[in-house]
């Protein structure tokens, strides 16, 4: 498994969906997972430090897995199939002793998860030597389109 940690969100410029980018820790690869437009908004609000006016679905989740004191070890993209992502999320539970949950999930809903409660981010290997691509991140912040440079 590779540690990663989510570069940034943006939008699919072919289609309708975002993508999260997932950057690979130990490479310059990153694996890109496209994704709904809500679930999309979960994970740059967290990005940004911002806060929803109300909760969203995974701020639903977090609350009710700190209410009975259950806490996300880890999530894994576990699986690519048909270029569909399917994800674990790994929750300790402290009901009957120390037990462990893994929960099947998808991508989208558990980096948003895992993003809210600290819990790392791991990708198979298999699926990052399958789908990862080398990339370099420019900062969309600090870059200027061409037009602004020739001016």
């Amino acid at each position: 498994m590779r540690a990663v940690t989510v570069e940034r969100v943006g939008m699919d410029v072919e289609g309708d969906n975002a993508v999260v980018l997932l950057r690979d820790s130990e490479s310059k690869k990153v694996l890109p997972i496209w994704i709904g437009m809500v679930e999309a908004t979960a994970i740059a609000l967290k990005l940004q430090q911002q806060e929803p006016p109300r909760p969203l679905t995974v701020d639903l989740l977090k609350t009710v897995l700190d209410s009975v004191d259950a806490k996300v070890l880890m999530v894994v993209v576990n699986d690519m199939r048909d270029r569909t992502y399917f994800a674990r999320i790994f929750v300790r539970a402290k009901t009957n002793g120390s037990t462990t949950l893994e929960l099947d999930a998808r991508p989208s809903d558990s980096i948003g998860l895992a993003l809210r409660t600290g819990a790392p981010i791991y990708v198979a290997d298999w699926i990052f030597d399958e789908a990862g691509v080398d990339a370099v991140i420019e900062d969309v912040d600090s870059s200027e389109d061409e037009e602004t440079r020739q001016h």
